[in-house]
């Protein structure tokens, strides 16, 4: 009497692995569009946060607080696509107050008359209203954000829900 093997043939196994393969090939573009909106939109969010923090820091410590742009993690320049501070104003001396490291596959950039943003002790952000545009790398305009702080020192995100040439 002959026993029956429990494993699986060679044919068996190059079918599964064909048909794994073309799931992977056909899911992998949708996964790498995900990744790169998730990319955008966190960085979107955590410069909002960052912002909102640094506000809230101004008004209940009554000081300035600036959110600018640096390419060296401690003084303010004009690189957003670095990383970006928040420094509170003392009287003697400036204190780091948080720090945005930008990934390499975002790019960010200010508008605006300024190069920082500065909330007073009122909450206030005086000086034109900015704009901080969050962009991946490619300049896929579908996953680009904007971070827009108003006059009022009001912060809020959008989302490019119109296709709009942004980057």
């Amino acid at each position: 009497m002959q026993r029956r093997s429990k494993g699986f043939t060679m044919v068996e196994l190059l079918i599964t692995l064909a048909i794994a393969a073309i799931i992977l090939a056909l899911a992998t573009p949708s996964f790498l569009d995900l990744m790169e909106k998730n990319r955008v939109r966190s960085t979107a969010e955590q410069l909002t946060d960052l912002f909102r923090l640094s506000r809230v820091v101004a008004v209940e410590q009554r000081l300035r607080v600036s959110v600018c742009g640096s390419s060296d993690n401690t003084n303010c320049d004009d690189d957003w696509d670095s990383s970006i501070l928040s420094i509170k104003k003392g009287d003697s001396v400036d204190e780091v107050l948080g720090t945005l490291n930008i990934s390499s596959k975002v790019s960010v950039s200010k508008n605006g008359t300024h190069p920082e943003v500065e909330f007073r002790e009122s909450g206030w952000a005086p000086g034109d209203s900015s704009t901080i545009t969050i962009c991946p790398v490619d300049g896929d305009q579908r996953n680009a954000y904007k971070v827009i702080v108003r006059f009022s020192g009001k912060v809020r995100m959008q989302a490019n829900t119109d296709n709009e040439s942004w980057c």
